[in-house]
């Protein structure tokens, strides 16, 4: 374990650790410590890696905010309890949200992130000047492991580029076969799709240039690699099919494209998640 799933909220402004006794964030406040004029947001810090249920995240949620023992391990008891009881300013950071996911569910994982954004939803609506945050963190990635991804980010960009130029090779030899007539708009078609892959990969918005996996990619690849292994088969058993046409060629360099947009689409990270609908607490969720 990486420490402590969820720190202990501590008073706003002596930062001691918050009970029934510390009042001092009230007007009426019966705390004597010293304060400082500003009021710093209660940080509770949620390891997902630790979340491997609801009932895991509602019992990190209730020691870390003093929920007491009476608290009813749902959602609608949670968003009373976050709406109502927590007072303000609180931040809450989800860490290693995507193991979370993978042990709770997508739908269930995005209800739980609904609950959360519609409180923060709600406090921004009232105009409270003191509220309650939410954030979805990956965590702190070790140097190491940051430069692995940047790594594989550039192999990614590069695999993409050679896919690009490949396809774009096999339309101008197909282009470019009997008189030649279509040469140059083979050329031309061939160069768009080289530039669009060099580009489209490292400043696009399109899930290779923002380092997220496609599987859709991989899927429509693997799909299409049947037809040129039948075309291939076609030429082979009646060769004068393609009597006067490179066939040959731009099969080779289709199937080449094809077999290296397949990695493109597996590699990455997972996209992070939006809410995924109207949150029925807010009008604004």
């Amino acid at each position: 374990m990486a420490g402590p799933s969820a720190r202990r909220p501590t008073c706003v402004t002596c930062h001691a650790v918050r009970s029934t006794a510390c009042l001092c964030r009230y007007p009426t406040g019966g705390c004597t410590a010293p304060h400082g004029p500003e009021r710093n947001a209660v940080l509770v810090e949620i390891d997902g890696r630790e979340v491997r249920s609801e009932g895991d995240l509602h019992r990190l949620l209730a020691h870390a905010l003093d929920f007491g023992p009476h608290h009813g391990s749902n959602l609608d008891a949670l968003w009373d309890r976050l709406s109502r009881d927590v007072p303000r300013p609180v931040r809450v950071v989800w860490t290693h949200w995507r193991v979370s996911r993978r042990n709770l569910g997508a739908q269930q994982f995005e209800k739980i992130c609904d609950l959360l954004r519609a409180v923060q939803a709600e406090d921004r609506k009232s105009g409270r000047q003191e509220r309650f945050e939410f954030e979805l963190s990956s965590g702190a990635p070790d140097a190491l492991a940051g430069d692995r991804r940047r790594r594989g980010q550039a192999l990614r960009r590069v695999l993409f580029f050679l896919a690009c130029v490949a396809v774009g090779v096999a339309l101008l030899m197909l282009l470019s076969a009997g008189n030649g007539a279509g040469r140059w708009f083979g050329v031309t078609f061939c160069a768009l799709l080289a530039v669009g892959g060099a580009v489209g990969g490292r400043w696009g918005r399109g899930p290779v240039a923002r380092g997220v996996r496609a599987p859709h990619l991989a899927r429509g690849a693997l799909a299409s690699l049947p037809l040129c292994v039948l075309a291939g088969v076609l030429i082979w058993w009646r060769p004068s099919v393609g009597t006067g046409l490179p066939i040959v060629p731009f099969l080779i360099c289709m199937t080449l494209g094809l077999l290296l947009m397949v990695p493109v689409g597996l590699m990455g990270d997972d996209d992070t998640p939006t809410p995924s609908g109207r949150c029925r607490r807010s009008a604004e969720c």
